[in-house]
């Protein structure tokens, strides 16, 4: 059992997305963060129960961890995506 999706367009542009959807194209599942830049009145976000997870990677040289403003925004990332739920 199971449903497939029939995928006629994908982008990542965020404004694209909400286009489409404001248009009567499609339905588009992003991720939370989208929801709080939505722009067009058409368009309603909710949140999906159970929500969907994903994995978010930062890649940084190793040195470059030495530097305490990139080791400081690694860090931030990782708390962010602690307490993110859905992502």
């Amino acid at each position: 059992m199971g449903f497939a999706p029939d995928i006629a367009f994908a982008t990542d542009d965020g404004l694209v997305m909400q286009s489409l959807v404001a248009e009567g194209l499609g339905v588009a599942m992003v991720p939370g963060l989208v929801l709080s830049f939505l722009r067009l009145d058409r368009v309603a976000g909710r949140a999906l129960q159970p929500a969907a997870r994903r994995r978010v990677s930062a890649y940084v040289l190793r040195e470059h961890l030495r530097v305490p403003a990139t080791a400081l925004v690694v860090d931030t990332i990782k708390a962010a995506a602690e307490r993110r739920v859905g992502c």
